[in-house]
């Protein structure tokens, strides 16, 4: 991929050196969406409010917590 892109669009890795991300641990995940959308609620007065779609993500981690292959069945 650095040809197609020639190295310009490079960004430095915000990964944490030397540390195995395939180790079992809690993990901070960031989901960018198209134009900020808000799919999973809306924060009010500095609380979560879940919404059906954030609900149904939320219980889907809580069933998978205990596995490191949660990521293979994530696709949002």
């Amino acid at each position: 991929m650095s040809d197609k892109f020639q190295n310009r669009y490079r960004i430095p890795s915000a990964r944490l050196e030397g540390w195995n991300y395939s180790n079992n641990a809690a993990y901070f995940i960031t989901i960018c969406t198209e134009n900020m959308e808000h799919h999973f609620g809306e924060v009010v007065n500095g609380e979560m409010e879940l919404n059906k779609i954030g609900k149904l993500a939320y219980n889907f981690g809580k069933k998978f917590r205990n596995t490191s292959r949660l990521w293979y069945w994530m696709n949002l």
